[in-house]
Parts: structure tokens; C-alpha cells; sequence
């Protein structure tokens, strides 16, 4: 799980991953393949000091990431300091966090950041390519 860098921070967004029950994997029982709570009821804007929690069951976590989800491959990277709670399966995981690079990774994470780059580029007088700023 991540954490946000300073107490200034405007909400807390925090991500994990767990193991679902071998009785979800086999399909025995139903459930969702991931839980999301909020101190603020859905729809309604984060403020500042509010928390936005979302846990991904293993399998789903993988099938996002080797597909590229920037917002997934987030704790993968995410400093050491940043880290709210650390299990070995989520050290298993961040050791192997390479194994999730791929060009479409690249492409997806650089598709979240054009808007607000772009803009930061254009005010700096620079045209955004493709291939990054001019």
C-alpha cells in the first residue's frame, strides 16, 4: 500500500493486494474481485484528510498490471517510505516488478499523462511528441 508524501496532501489514496480464498479461485463461492471504501459516500468529492482505500485480489491485480494500468504499477514503484503496510507477498511482487514493463505499459502511463503535461509543456514554451517534450 502507498501513502501520500506530505500532510498537505489533499487525500489519502491508498492501494493493496490479497489472496483470495482458494473457495473464490475454484468459483465455489462468489465475490468481488476487489473492495473499495471511502470515508466519503460514493460520488461524493475526497477532501482534504479523506481516504479513498482500494484491495485488489491477486488475480485481478496481475491481469491489470501485465496489461500495463498505470495506477496499478503505482506501489510496484512507490519509495520504501511511501509504504504504509509491507507483507511478503507484496515484496514478491515489487521484486519482480519489471516483469510488468512493457511498451504498452509505457504507452498507457504516458496516455494519463499527457493532459496535464502537455499543459505544463505548452506554458514552458515546448511542443509534447510522442516521443516527449521539445
Amino acid at each position: 500500500m502507498s501513502k501520500p508524501p506530505a500532510p498537505d496532501h489533499v487525500e489519502y489514496d491508498e492501494m493493496g493486494v490479497y489472496v483470495e480464498p482458494p473457495s473464490y479461485v475454484l468459483g465455489v463461492s462468489e465475490h468481488r474481485d476487489d473492495y473499495i471504501w471511502r470515508t466519503q459516500p460514493e460520488g461524493v468529492r475526497s477532501r482534504h484528510g479523506d481516504t479513498d482505500l482500494v484491495l485488489y485480489g491477486l488475480r485481478k491485480f496481475l491481469r491489470l498490471a501485465i496489461k500495463g494500468n498505470p495506477t496499478v504499477l503505482l506501489p510496484l514503484y512507490a519509495p520504501e517510505s511511501d509504504l504504509v503496510v509491507r507483507r511478503p507477498l507484496g515484496e514478491e511482487l515489487r521484486a519482480y516488478r519489471s516483469w510488468f514493463l512493457s511498451a504498452e505499459a509505457v504507452e498507457r502511463f504516458l496516455a494519463t499523462c499527457r493532459p496535464s503535461t502537455s499543459g505544463c509543456w505548452a506554458a514552458a514554451g515546448r511542443e509534447v511528441s510522442r516521443t516527449g517534450p521539445s
